[in-house]
This record gives structure tokens, sequence and C-alpha cells, in this order.
């Protein structure tokens, strides 16, 4: 729940930690619910009680933290010099592709729409936290933020239960590219020092030290999601098509599902995700180059093997495996609007982990193709025409 301290009321009137643009709807003691949809919200098509929120919650975090065995699964790509962020291009020199989502970046983005005013005419650009440009502007930006860095340094710790070897131990980025990346900042005595990413990886170099509370922690980190559906499993291959690569792959506002071939690793594999052995790689379901506008809200539920998901899915099954999230960056245009004809895209590739699920779903060989069901929940208008691209939906391993 929001804490009481960013309450108007917490000691004395218009206490300095309340933000008046926050939704109304969500003050205590609603509880911040990871599998938010302000549509179905508004629709009044999510009611889910609070035991049925902390389940997802629970799901929600388990897949976008617990099962990301590495630093990219989990905040994403690291942009490094002379790529086109626009195009999502790829800089062969330094071994990686920017413009990728991680697993906490969805998680995040999440608490700032849940807490952020939605559709509210007299505030068309939902601020204050539902929209970047703004979001600084509410006292809570800050608490929330520290907490995606607490969960960094709570992700480096969280035991192997994922890979086959179950030894893999998680690791910083690699790209020296991006780790000694600067930014310049004022210290405390108004002296200029520059600052790489590599130095602000370990908090404790950093000088603080966050408070314990694997209490809390241990019930997503050792979540166990409910049991598969009877109907997991598809019938027959040519029900579904295959993701064609680099044309024309459309995501509406009705659930759509793509068969999705799949290969065993190989040694190849290993060596680029720099592992010494294959039972030692995660594997992933990609959704390559989404076009996303800017100015647009967007929300995928991905699921496996169960093509019947739809809008009002409970998120707390085997079948589901992640969420992507993009919340508008933009002034002056209604997030309730499309924007779809706009010239400002956001262009990124999306990794779901899928080990844990597979093994649940009872899939050992690597030679079954499972279905992919990707469910929209972005449209937060009635338009028919909203939706996005995907270049192409493969298999890989980090």
């Amino acid at each position: 729940m929001i804490p009481a301290m960013f309450l108007p009321n917490f000691s004395v009137p218009s206490a300095a930690l309340f933000d008046q643009f926050r939704n109304p709807n969500h003050m205590p003691p609603k509880i911040l619910h990871l599998g938010y949809n302000s549509k179905l919200e508004a629709e009044g098509k999510q009611n889910l009680t609070d035991k049925q929120i902390r389940y997802e919650n629970l799901c929600v975090m388990y897949n976008q933290v617990a099962t990301k065995i590495s630093a990219r699964d989990f905040l994403g790509g690291p942009y490094v010099v002379g790529t086109d962020n626009s195009a999502a291009t790829v800089n062969v020199s330094a071994g990686e592709v920017p413009g990728e989502s991680g697993g906490m970046e969805n998680a995040h983005n999440v608490a700032h729409e849940w807490t952020g005013l939605i559709n509210d005419p007299n505030h068309p650009d939902n601020e204050d936290m539902g929209d970047f440009i703004y979001s600084a502007r509410d006292p809570i930006f800050y608490s929330h933020h520290s907490n995606v860095d607490r969960l960094w340094d709570v992700w480096k710790t969280i035991p192997d239960k994922v890979t086959k070897s179950g030894t893999r131990k998680r690791m910083d980025y690699t790209s020296r590219d991006f780790l000694d990346t600067e930014f310049t900042f004022y210290d405390e005595n108004q002296d200029m020092v520059i600052i790489k990413v590599r130095d602000s990886l370990d908090s404790s170099k950093l000088g603080y030290k966050f408070t314990d509370v694997s209490k809390s922690d241990n019930m997503w980190i050792y979540y166990e999601p409910m049991p598969p559906h009877q109907s997991s499993g598809t019938s027959n291959s040519s029900d579904y098509p295959a993701a064609a690569p680099s044309r024309y792959n459309y995501i509406g506002t009705d659930p759509v599902s793509f068969r999705l071939d799949r290969r065993a690793p190989t040694s190849k594999d290993a060596g680029q995700s720099g592992v010494k052995n294959v039972d030692q790689l995660q594997e992933n379901v990609v959704l390559e180059k989404v076009k996303i506008p800017h100015s647009e809200y967007a929300r995928f539920d991905v699921f496996i093997n169960y093509p019947a998901a739809n809008r009002q899915t409970h998120l707390y099954m085997s079948e589901y495996v992640g969420t992507f999230t993009h919340l508008p960056s933009g002034m002056s245009k209604s997030v309730s609007e499309s924007s779809s004809n706009s010239d400002e895209f956001r262009i990124v590739t999306i990794r779901y982990s899928v080990n844990a699920a597979l093994k649940r779903l009872g899939i050992t060989d690597y030679n079954t193709y499972i279905v992919v069901t990707i469910v929209s929940k972005g449209a937060r208008n009635t338009g028919p025409k909203t939706g996005y691209t995907i270049s192409n939906l493969k298999q890989d391993f980090q």
C-alpha cells in the first residue's frame, strides 16, 4: 500500500511528501497490483480480492525477477556507443543488442501507472507518476526507485533454481563500452565528480546498505505458481502460425498465438553467454523489435501453451511467463488516445525466461514446439485498429 508518510495528513495537513496527482482510487487500504490494467479497471472487470492480488504480485515478481538469470534479462540490454537506439540496430563490435527491456523495468513500470492519475481529462498527460516526464515531481518516486536499487542487490543473491545445473551465479554486465560510460555530478561540496556505470553496481561501495526484508522477499523468490491447466498444451501445430521474420506480425487488441519451434542449446550458445556449459543456460522466448509509439501506453502478458488466455486470465498460473509494459514519454497528448500514426517510436526487444515454466508444464524435449500467446492490455481506447508489430518471435539462450 502507499505508506502513511505519503498521505495528506501524515503528521500535519498537506504534508510535504503528499502529491495531489495520484490515483484517488488507489489510496490505502488498496494494495499495489502488479497485474494492474487501467482499462479493465475502468470497465469494472478487475475486481480481484486482496488475496488474488497478492498471488498475482508474487507470481509477477517470481517471473520478472527470480527467474532472470543474467543481468541482461533482469535490467535489459546495455546501450553502447555507435548504436541507433531509435532503430534498435546492433553494434556488432560490442557484442551487445541494445534496446532491450528487462524484467525489472516492467515490474517497476506498473508501480508508476498504478500510482499516477489514469485517464483524467484534466490531466491528459497522466501526471505525475504515470508519465516519465513528470514522475519525479511525486516524492514517492524516490522511494520507489530506491526499492528498484534494493532489488538489484537482492537479485544478485538469489540461488539458481532455474537452470538445469543449478550452479549459475548472477553476473554483472561485461560490456566495457557500457561499464565505462560516464556521468557527471556535483557532490555535497559542490565539486564536480565523474562516475562510471561500473562504479554504481555495488551499493556497499556507495556507502549504504539496505534493510534486510528477506522474509518478504522469500515469498516471491520461492513462489510456486498454481498447477497447469488441464487444457495446457496444444493441438495440431498447424493450428497456430509461426511468426514471419522481418515481416508483418501484428499484436492487436485480441490475444494472438504463435507456434515457436525450439532447438537444443549448443556450446556456442554457452560461450556467447559467458558460461561453461549448456546446463547453465536459461532458455528465453524473444519478441524482437516491438514497435511502440513513445506517447502510447502498452502492456503485454505472455503465456506458454495456453492459447485460451485473455485479458482477464489470472497471472498466478504455471503458463504465465511474464509481462512487458511501456509508459508514455510525452506531453500534451492524452494517453487515452491512439497515437499509432506518430513518427516517434520506441523499438524494443523483450525476453521472457521460460526454463521454470517449461519444467512445470512437463516440457523436457527441446524438439517440442510451444505456442506463445500474447495478450495485449495496452490500448486505453476502444479503437479496433490500435496495435503493435514485432519483427520476429524466436528462442534464444542467455
